[in-house]
Order: C-alpha cells, then structure tokens, then sequence
C-alpha cells in the first residue's frame, strides 16, 4: 500500500492545505486517470481545501466541485439580521436538521458513485 499522507501532530491547518493538499490531489488524479477531482470537505477539510486554492490557485483547474459540509465559521460578530437570528432562534434548529436531512442524501449518493479509493484501486 502507498502511504502518500503522513498526519504531522504539529502541522497547521495553513501547512497542510498548503503543503498537503496538492500532492493529495494529484495522487487521485493520477490514480483515477481523472482530469478533475470532486472535493467533499467537513470542517477541517474545507478549511485545508480553501487554504489549498488561495496558496495554489493552479489546482482550482483541477476542481470539478467543492462541497463544503459545516465549514468553519465565527458568527459570533454577525451584523446580518439573517445571521443573527440563525445563531439566536429556534430556526437554527431546524436549519441543523435539514442539514442533517441533506447530510444523509449526500452521503447515500456518494456510495452510490462508482470510486477508487487510495490503495484500494
């Protein structure tokens, strides 16, 4: 099996998308025979993917999409009255179990698709 990651405990978010990423992505590329890659990224791994593109703004050409679940997000000093109500109702309740909802469609679709994953392909 290729080992083509190796998780550094002392690595930062900004290293990792900058450093990490690109090799990561070539690697499916290379592996798949793909001309471009579909990026589902939670939390962290759509910070490394953004990190990624603005470090490496060749690599956007080699992103077919990019589907950010829960992207990192301080709304702590929103000035939107949508934003704003979001983090203080009970809308944003609902708006978690929607995104469940959707959460669980993705996920069911993704394994519906035919992939290669790394050192099984």
């Amino acid at each position: 099996m290729e080992f083509f990651y190796l998780f550094c405990s002392t690595c930062s978010f900004d290293e990792i998308g900058r450093y990490d990423v690109p090799p990561i992505i070539d690697y499916v590329l290379k592996k798949t025979k793909a001309k471009k890659v579909n990026w589902i990224g939670h939390s962290m791994g759509c910070a490394i993917f953004f990190i990624c593109m603005h470090y490496n703004p060749e690599y956007n050409s080699k992103v077919n999409k990019m589907i950010a679940l829960a992207p990192a997000a301080y709304v702590g000093a929103t000035v939107s009255p949508v934003g704003t109500t979001m983090a203080l109702t009970e809308n944003a309740v609902y708006e978690v179990e929607k995104y469940i909802v959707t959460l669980k469609k993705l996920v069911k679709w993704t394994l519906s698709c035919p992939c290669v994953t790394a050192g099984h392909g």
